[in-house]
């Protein structure tokens, strides 16, 4: 017996919070986060490819089962590949995974009660912080230990069958995951990040939920989002490197749990940067997939034409391992018809001297016209300029490139505005449900009357298509300027500033360069952690995007970098 299964893990400690049994199903919450699919639930699927391992992958696994049972120790703090391996070879059990990250949760969580004060039905209460301080962490706003126990029970005689001869189990089976409370899953509460929908339960599990489920992993909890999944700090979760400071939004829950390993795997949702903001404060990876990539069904809604959801996780090995069961397309989902219905995504570093050789990367590094340049933040620049050093001695070609203006604000905001409305006109207008009703106002801090000048003022035909044309554009020029210059991916900075420190919802953003770039244009994403900064200590990152549909380009950049600069293994010690 290896020493990772001697080891005798903590009891979880009794305040942790549970489900409470008795609460209703809402339907109109059912109906807001299904409404981009017509109120349908998705069903479960058979996992993909649970057996079809390659020679290479099964060597990569019982060499990372090797390891881990030499190192020992808490094997929560182990990388989600590493789990994989240990699950496989039957080294650890899913139940004992299982408790030592709700043990963990215990002792660094502190208590997700302390979600609201000052929320009024009409709007924020201005004299009051929206979310509070709890004294930790505060990454999970719901935590369901019971629920989370039964399904390692059942995932371990998946895996003890799968051992025997039976079936193969699917790659995730037994590995506990989060999800950020935007993300359905059925009979469970979810609050969009509102306080008055606390408690508050959905009929009917997300597209997202349901690939999970059928994987077998093992759901612990959701995550803290910022106030109405549309704020840039996520000021009640803490940031595990200073709890003083804010995370970033709107998934810092997500990142968080990640970063702390109180989960081995999260799922975020991003419309403008709220998966990578998040991931450089907590000094993890990201991907912010193609868009459609992964279908949206069942997780509520904000703005549909830049809505993604994305796997955050320390090593962009964990991201591949997620992004390859949630990814594929859904008839729910309008925007995931065009997804392959099996993607592949690589999820080992091929590794060499020089292995990204012939790629050429595209870099906007010394480009970008805004922030204003004395702006920003020594840590994050020598950061920057650092990783295009480190990405050509890995053979990779940096060209500078300056990045094209971007769609004017007010197309922009014409474009939101219209997205927002089609939701209000449709389940966003419901009146029937108090409790809904006030959290849609608070959700897109619309008073009545604002919700009802909304509704009445929409723009002309012409208007919106002008906009869409000008959208289109700004699409086609980025395009344009790649495939101009032969480039495979491009670098662009995330946030430029460090964050401030968590005061309340009033607490002013940091500033990045243009946040809404990714989602506008619908290109894969993804967050690279660069390490700390040599004055602050706090983590930096780059962006590094790719054409639509690349998504497997940007996770290689991601794996090759990690596999020579190992920045993603740093734990915080909040």
């Amino acid at each position: 017996m290896s020493p990772v299964r001697e080891r005798t893990l903590a009891a979880v400690p009794s305040g942790l919070r549970r489900e409470r049994p008795g609460r209703r199903a809402n339907d109109a919450l059912t109906a807001l986060v299904f409404s981009g699919s017509g109120g349908r639930t998705a069903g479960p699927e058979p996992a993909r490819d649970a057996g079809r391992l390659s020679p290479r992958l099964r060597g990569a696994l019982r060499e990372r089962a090797a390891r881990a049972r030499r190192a020992a120790g808490d094997p929560a703090l182990l990388d989600a590949l590493s789990l994989v391996a240990l699950l496989r070879g039957r080294w650890i059990s899913s139940v004992e995974l299982t408790e030592a990250y709700l043990a963990r949760i215990g002792r660094l969580n502190g208590d997700g009660g302390a979600i609201a004060a000052g929320c009024g039905p009409d709007g924020p209460d201005r004299r009051h912080a929206v979310y509070a301080d709890n004294g930790g962490l505060n990454a999970f706003v719901s935590v369901y230990a019971h629920r989370a126990r039964d399904a390692a029970r059942a995932a371990d005689a998946r895996l003890d069958a799968a051992a025997r001869g039976g079936p193969a189990a699917p790659l995730l089976c037994g590995v506990p995951i989060a999800l950020k409370d935007v993300i359905a899953v059925d009979g469970l509460p979810l609050s969009l990040g509102c306080p008055s929908l606390r408690g508050q339960r959905v009929t009917g599990d997300s597209v997202i939920s349901a690939r999970l489920k059928a994987e077998g992993a093992v759901l612990l909890g959701h995550t803290h989002t910022g106030p109405w999944t549309a704020d840039d700090l996520c000021a009640q979760t803490a940031n595990p490197w200073r709890r003083e400071l804010a995370v970033g939004g709107s998934s810092g829950g997500s990142a968080v749990a990640a970063a702390a390993r109180l989960a081995a795997l999260t799922v975020g949702t991003d419309t403008g940067n709220s998966v990578r903001n998040p991931a450089q404060q907590a000094g993890i990876s990201a991907l912010k997939p193609s868009h459609g990539l992964i279908p949206l069904t069942g997780v509520a809604p904000l703005i549909p034409g830049l809505d993604h959801a994305g796997p955050m996780a320390p090593a962009f090995e964990d991201l591949s391992l997620l992004l390859a069961a949630l990814a594929g397309a859904d008839p729910s989902d309008p925007h995931a018809q065009w997804a392959p219905v099996s993607p592949a995504f690589p999820l080992l570093a091929r590794g060499g001297d020089r292995p990204l050789a012939g790629m050429r990367i595209g870099s906007t590094i010394e480009t970008e016209p805004e922030p204003a340049r004395d702006t920003w933040d020594p840590d994050v620049v020598d950061a920057l300029r650092r990783a295009e050093h480190e990405l050509r001695e890995l053979g990779a070609e940096i060209v500078p490139v300056t990045p094209p203006a971007r769609v004017h604000a007010d197309t922009h905001e014409l474009l939101v505005a219209h997205d927002r409305r089609r939701l209000l006109a449709d389940t966003y207008t419901r009146e029937d449900d108090a409790a809904m009703a006030a959290a849609v106002r608070l959700r897109h801090r619309r008073a009545p009357e604002e919700r009802d000048a909304l509704l009445g003022h929409a723009p002309s035909d012409a208007e919106l298509d002008a906009a869409r044309r000008a959208r289109r554009t700004y699409r086609e020029t980025w395009t344009q300027l790649l495939a101009e210059r032969e480039l495979d991916a491009v670098l662009w900075p995330q946030k430029v500033q460090l964050p401030p420190r968590r005061v309340d919802d009033l607490t002013p953003p940091f500033a990045g360069v243009d946040q809404a770039r990714a989602n506008t244009l619908g290109w894969p994403c993804a967050q690279l952690p660069l390490g700390p900064g040599a004055r602050s200590g706090l983590p930096v990152g780059v962006d590094i995007a790719a054409p639509w549909g690349q998504d497997a380009t940007v996770l290689r950049i991601g794996l090759e970098y990690q596999a020579r600069h190992p920045h993603h293994l740093a734990i915080p010690t909040p």
